[in-house]
C-alpha cells in the first residue's frame, strides 16, 4: 500500500474490510503513507447485524429490545420526508 502511494500521483483511497485483502492499517497509518480517504463499509453493516441478533434474541426472551429506534426516527433517517414531497407533486 506505501508503494502505491508513493508511485502513483494521485489522490489514493483505501477500502478498508476487516478480514479482506488489505492489511489491518489505523486511519493514522493510512494518513502517513498517503491516503487521503479511507473508507470502511462492513463496520456499520457488522453493527447493524448485531444489532439486530440482540433485537430478535430480546423479543425470544420476551423482552423490548434496548435499542428501539421510534418510526418517526426511521422515517426521517431513510427519507421518507422528501419522498412524501415527491409525491405531492405527482399527486392528481
Amino acid at each position: 500500500m506505501e508503494e502505491i502511494c508513493r508511485v502513483v500521483d494521485r489522490p489514493m483511497m483505501a477500502n478498508m474490510v476487516r478480514g479482506g485483502h488489505s492489511p489491518d492499517l489505523s486511519p493514522q497509518r493510512l494518513r502517513d503513507i498517503g491516503f487521503r480517504l479511507a473508507v470502511y463499509p462492513m463496520i456499520p453493516f457488522g453493527a447493524a447485524i448485531h444489532a439486530m441478533r440482540a433485537a430478535v434474541e430480546a423479543l425470544r426472551d420476551g423482552l423490548p429490545p434496548a435499542l428501539e429506534t421510534n418510526f418517526g426516527e426511521i422515517k426521517t433517517l431513510v427519507g421518507f420526508d422528501d419522498y412524501y414531497a415527491t409525491e405531492q407533486r405527482y399527486v392528481a
